[in-house]
C-alpha cells in the first residue's frame, strides 16, 4: 500500500513541487510567468493534455529577434514542459518584450532538441 502510494506521489510531483524561481529578478520572474501562460498556445493538443508542468531552463537577454511589437529588448526564454513522474514532454522558445513583458511568439520542438 504504501509503495503505491509512493509511485502516485512520484507520478504527480511535477504538479505538487513548487516552481523555483530564486535566482531570476521580479522582472524575470514577471517575464517567465507570461511565457509559461503563453507556452500553452504553441503545444497540439496531444502535448497540451500531457504537459503537466512548464518550468524555465534558460533567459537569454542578446537576442537578434525582430518583431514589430517590440518596444524594448527581445529576451529569448526557454521552457520544457513536463508530463508525468517528471519525464521531459517538450521544449518551448517564447520571446518576450523586456519592456512591456508581452509574449510576441514561440515555437514547440521535442524533448532533448538544442535551440541554435
Amino acid at each position: 500500500m504504501i509503495a503505491v502510494i509512493l509511485v502516485i506521489l512520484w507520478a504527480l510531483s511535477p504538479l505538487i513541487v513548487p516552481q523555483n524561481y530564486a535566482n531570476l529578478s521580479e522582472k524575470e520572474r514577471r517575464a517567465v510567468r507570461a511565457a509559461i501562460e503563453d507556452a500553452s498556445k504553441h503545444l497540439d493538443f496531444g502535448i497540451y493534455i500531457l504537459t503537466i508542468r512548464i518550468e524555465p531552463v534558460e533567459i537569454i537577454k542578446s537576442t537578434c529577434f525582430k518583431h514589430p511589437l517590440l518596444k524594448g529588448e527581445p529576451w529569448e526564454i526557454r521552457l520544457r514542459g513536463y508530463t508525468f513522474f517528471y519525464i521531459p514532454i517538450c521544449e518551448i522558445r517564447i520571446y518576450v518584450d523586456s519592456e512591456t513583458l508581452q509574449p510576441l511568439c514561440g515555437s514547440l520542438r521535442p524533448p532533448g532538441y538544442k535551440w541554435p
